[in-house]
């Protein structure tokens, strides 16, 4: 029986540390050879224009690509991942160098043996699950599968890897840091539409094993207080706003309790959700780079600011000077939110009884049911694999319900393998809101330059409270998209 070693590394030096193995797939055999490398037209999938009763997410059912082209695509210093303890990425606001070079996958015959090297920066903990999951794994081929945990992947480029952790996975399409790969019966375990998120040419440039989804939820309880049928949740804007002044409570001319939570951090960006839920494109198709200062976006903006004055719809700055980044709705001092259902109930924030009153509903819209989110945890072929079989033979086992059970709970994620979620359904049904609204689903880790959505947080603040002209702020804020992204459209 072959073996397998888990490493770690301190600038890409090798440490090791425990001994385990696996089933490998053997049927990875017969799948094709890396798809070709293409330049992506559009990096996220347009939400469904009209939505009304939820329904389960389907499972992706492409068929493996038979064609076996060479890619080639121009390399850069891989983008960083940033994960917390429990990790929840956050692009990061500068963009990626682009130094030019050749990556092309081997075009040997397929081999699914070998010593796969798996470079992760994801928190220790969930490593050792992730460790832990697989040691207890069968195996009945030569596939040795050796994680190696690497702070930073940019420090140590001489050090092959096979499989990498990915921040953003269409941009490291696009400059070669990862191959696309072939949607085959491995990438089945996961939904259509997360598939379509990372789909990139003939194949996909990442797959996720955890989702995270700011999906609408409620307190019922609170909406019963004020006389509100708690079965009827908002449908629109103008749903929203409305509900959301009945929902707040005054005392002494201060908010005591909002009816809406909206961020006022500069890590906040409702207000773009409102600008995509308006119809606005971040990346024109001209060419000209992004745009945050349409007319779209502007009256998206103008809505936001709304939710901060009087009559109040949400809450007035007096209470949001306490603590600007933080959530009221965890709290108890909110009746509406956009928040991950599932991050909101393992974290435990909430007593149980009042967690009961939590309930979801698709987005409010105005032309498009949006929310953010998208997929986490995300793990890609790297360009310098020398076994492209085997390194998509590996995020297969990755990808296998009690690995993706184990890595998820530990990271505190919802799994992104539908069997998975279907488990989650079972249990509590409010997961069918959850898990259905990833088909409305904007997750900006597709852009091609990730870096551009800190522009638009940067604006959230002066949007909520600053007597600046909204049209001169989001012309700033443009500006300096235009300047992290020159020329970078589509998507």
């Amino acid at each position: 029986m072959r073996t397998a070693t888990i490493s770690q590394t301190r600038g890409g030096e090798l440490a090791r540390r425990r001994v385990w193995s696996r089933r490998g797939l053997v049927r990875l055999a017969m799948v094709a050879l890396p798809a070709v490398v293409a330049l992506a037209t559009g990096c996220e999938p347009e939400p469904a224009m009209t939505e009304t009763t939820p329904e389960p997410v389907p499972r992706a059912t492409t068929a493996v690509p038979t064609a076996t082209p060479t890619a080639t695509s121009t390399p850069t210093s891989t983008p960083t991942p940033t994960p917390t303890a429990t990790p929840t990425l956050t692009p990061t606001a500068t963009p990626t160098p682009s130094p030019t070079a050749t990556a092309t996958p081997t075009a040997t015959p397929a081999l699914v043996s070998g010593v796969i090297k798996i470079g992760l920066s994801w928190p220790d903990h969930v490593l050792a699950a992730l460790a832990e999951s697989l040691a207890a794994g069968e195996q009945q081929d030569g596939l040795v599968l050796e994680v190696v945990r690497r702070n930073d992947l940019a420090a140590t480029p001489s050090e092959e890897v096979d499989v990498v952790a990915v921040s953003s996975p269409v941009q490291a399409a696009l400059t070669g840091v990862v191959l696309p790969m072939p949607v085959g019966p491995e990438l089945d375990t996961l939904p259509a539409s997360l598939v379509a998120m990372y789909r990139h040419g003939n194949g996909l440039a990442a797959a996720p094993l955890a989702v995270a989804v700011r999906s609408f939820v409620y307190r019922s309880d609170m909406f019963s207080e004020a006389g509100l049928d708690a079965a009827q949740p908002p449908v629109n804007w103008e749903d929203l706003a409305g509900t959301a002044r009945l929902l707040t409570r005054l005392r002494d001319g201060l908010v005591e309790r909002a009816g809406m939570s909206l961020s006022l951090s500069t890590v906040g960006d409702d207000w773009l959700t409102f600008g995509w839920q308006n119809g606005g494109v971040v990346w024109p198709d001209d060419g000209g780079g992004p745009v945050l200062d349409s007319a779209a976006f502007t009256e998206a903006a103008r809505y936001f600011r709304s939710y901060f004055r009087d009559p109040p719809a949400s809450f007035r700055r007096e209470m949001a000077a306490g603590d600007a980044t933080g959530t009221l709705f965890d709290t108890g001092l909110a009746a509406m939110e956009f928040r991950d259902f599932h991050e909101l109930k393992t974290r435990g924030q909430l007593p149980p009884e009042i967690m009961e009153t939590v309930r979801l509903a698709l987005p409010p819209i105005r032309v498009s049911p949006v929310t953010a989110g998208g997929g986490r945890l995300l793990v890609g072929i790297a360009a310098t694999t020398r076994n492209f079989a085997g390194a998509v033979a590996a995020i297969g086992r990755l990808l296998r319900p009690e690995t993706a059970a184990a890595v998820t709970q530990t990271a505190g994620l919802a799994p992104a393998v539908a069997s998975l979620q279907t488990d989650l359904v079972a249990a509590d049904s409010r997961y069918e809101v959850y898990f259905h609204t990833l088909t409305f689903a904007r997750d900006w880790r597709a852009w091609r330059v990730p870096a551009v959505i800190g522009a638009a947080r940067r604006a959230t603040p002066r949007l909520a409270l600053a007597p600046d002209p909204i049209e001169a702020i989001l012309a700033e804020a443009t500006r300096q998209a235009r300047e992290m992204a020159p020329d970078a459209g589509g998507g």
